[in-house]
C-alpha cells in the first residue's frame, strides 16, 4: 500500500493527484509503500509509524522550549517555498495564455 507523506510525517493513503505534488516539491513530500495502516493516530517517522499520544483535557504536558532562530528559519523557508510556487503558477498560466 502507498501513502504520500510531508516532511512532518503527516500522511495520507494515496491518491493521484498527490503525483504532481511530488514532483513539484519531491524535498517536502514523498511516497512511501507500507504494508498495512495503522488504527491509531499516527505519524510517519524514519520509515515507521510513531503514534501520537494524545492529552486529556486538564492533563499537564511538558513542552520544550522554541527556538526563536528555527522559528524564522521555516518562516523564511516557507516564504520561499510560496514565492516558488506563485512564479510556477505565473509561468504555467504564460503557457496556457499561448
Amino acid at each position: 500500500m502507498r501513502i504520500f507523506v510531508d516532511k512532518q510525517g503527516n500522511w495520507q493513503p494515496y491518491a493521484d493527484w498527490q503525483d504532481a505534488v511530488v514532483e513539484l516539491q519531491p524535498d517536502q513530500f514523498a511516497f512511501h509503500d507500507v504494508d498495512a495502516l495503522p488504527t491509531e493516530r499516527s505519524v510517519y517517522i524514519d520509515g515507521a509509524f510513531v503514534a501520537v499520544e494524545m492529552v486529556d483535557e486538564g492533563e499537564t504536558v511538558d513542552i520544550p522550549p522554541i527556538d526563536p532562530v528555527a522559528v524564522w528559519d521555516a518562516i523564511a523557508e516557507q516564504e520561499q517555498m510560496i514565492m516558488e510556487q506563485q512564479m510556477l503558477i505565473e509561468e504555467l498560466q504564460g503557457n496556457l495564455e499561448v
